[in-house]
C-alpha cells in the first residue's frame, strides 16, 4: 500500500513577474483540450512552486530558475511528506510550464530537460551528503587523473558552496586572491553576494591561471573547455560531467553539482558551525531552507550524548 501523501500548503505571495507568466500559461492551457480538473491541478501546483520561490528562494524568477532550484523545491516537498504520486504530479506540472516557456521563446533552455524525475517505486535523485573523509578520497582519486580544471572545480564548489550557475560563469577579475574572496557573484533574486574560499582553493586557482598562461589561453572565465578546436567558457553540461566523474571516484554514479553545496553545509555543521552562519554562507534567506542541506552526523551526536551522561 502506498503511503498517504501529506497535504502541504505554502503560504505567501507570488512575484508579479511570475504571476504574469502564470496568467499567460493559464490562457494557453485553457484553449487546449484538457479537463478542468487537470488545469486546476496544474495551476495549484505552479502557484505553490512560485510561492516557494518568493518566500524560500530569495524572490526567484521562474525564468531564471535552474535545475538545482527545482530540485531544492522537490526535495522540500519530499521532506515535508509528499508521496511518490504527488511528487510525480508536481514534476509534471512544472515540466509542462517550462515546455510552454521554451516553446514561446521566453527562456533560452528548459531547466527540466535533464531533471531526474521519479520513476515507479523510486524517488527523485538521491541526495548526497559527503563526509570529510569521502571528500579527501574524491580529491585524491580525481587528482591522479591529471586535469587541473576538475581538481579546481571540486575544491572551489566545496569551499564556496556556490551554485552551478555562479561557478560556471566565474571570471578571473572577480577573484581577490589576497583576501580569498570572490566578488560580485550574482545570486538568486538578482542580488549580488561574495564567496569566501580556502587556502587550498587559492593555490589551485593560481596554478590553473598559470597553466592557462602557459597554454596561451587568454579568456576571462575560470573554467574553460575546447569546442570545435577553440577554448570557450565551460557550460553547465560540462560541469555536471565533472561532478559525475568526481562522484564515480568514490562509487557514487549519480553525483550532481548541487551535492557539493549540500556536502559543504553538512561538513560545516558537523564541525560545530552554527546553522545561522551556514545559512549566511549559502546565501539563504533563512535557516529553515538551510536545514534541508544538512545531514547530522549521528555518531557525533551519540558521542556527545555519552560525554554528558544523558
Amino acid at each position: 500500500m502506498k503511503a498517504q501523501s501529506k497535504r502541504i500548503i505554502i503560504e505567501g505571495t507570488i512575484n508579479s513577474e511570475n504571476q504574469r507568466l502564470l496568467d499567460k500559461y493559464e490562457q494557453y492551457i485553457n484553449i487546449k483540450n484538457l479537463s478542468p480538473k487537470t488545469i486546476n491541478n496544474y495551476l495549484l501546483d505552479l502557484q505553490q512552486w512560485m510561492k516557494f520561490m518568493n518566500s524560500k528562494q530569495g524572490d526567484l524568477l521562474a525564468k531564471e530558475a535552474t535545475e538545482d532550484d527545482i530540485e531544492e523545491y522537490i526535495y522540500f516537498r519530499m521532506k515535508e511528506g509528499n508521496n511518490e504520486d504527488r511528487i510525480k504530479r508536481v514534476c509534471a506540472s512544472i515540466s509542462a510550464f517550462y515546455k510552454f516557456l521554451r516553446k514561446k521563446k521566453m527562456i533560452p533552455e528548459n531547466p527540466m530537460e535533464f531533471f531526474d524525475r521519479p520513476r515507479k517505486c523510486e524517488g527523485v535523485r538521491n541526495k548526497h551528503f559527503l563526509t570529510k573523509e569521502q571528500v579527501d578520497t574524491m580529491k585524491e582519486v580525481v587528482s591522479a587523473q591529471g586535469d587541473l580544471r576538475i581538481d579546481t572545480y571540486i575544491a572551489l564548489s566545496l569551499s564556496t558552496a556556490g551554485r552551478i550557475s555562479a561557478i560556471q560563469t566565474l571570471k578571473w577579475d572577480q577573484i581577490d586572491f589576497e583576501n580569498r574572496v570572490i566578488e560580485e557573484v550574482l545570486e538568486k533574486g538578482r542580488k549580488t553576494v561574495e564567496f569566501t574560499f580556502s587556502v587550498e582553493v587559492k593555490d589551485l586557482l593560481l596554478k590553473l591561471k598559470e597553466h592557462y598562461e602557459e597554454q596561451g589561453i587568454n579568456l576571462p572565465w575560470v573554467f574553460v573547455t575546447k569546442y570545435h578546436g577553440e577554448y570557450r567558457c565551460a557550460g553547465q553540461t560540462t560541469l555536471r560531467r565533472w561532478a559525475r566523474l568526481a562522484g564515480e571516484a568514490i562509487g557514487i554514479d549519480d553525483f550532481a553539482p548541487h551535492s557539493f553545496r549540500r556536502s559543504c553545509a553538512t561538513i560545516l555543521k558537523n564541525n560545530n558551525m552554527a546553522l545561522e552562519d551556514i545559512s549566511e554562507k549559502l546565501n539563504h534567506a533563512g535557516s529553515d531552507v538551510t536545514k534541508l542541506y544538512v545531514k547530522t552526523d549521528k555518531k557525533k551526536l551519540r558521542e556527545l550524548q555519552d560525554s554528558v551522561g544523558i
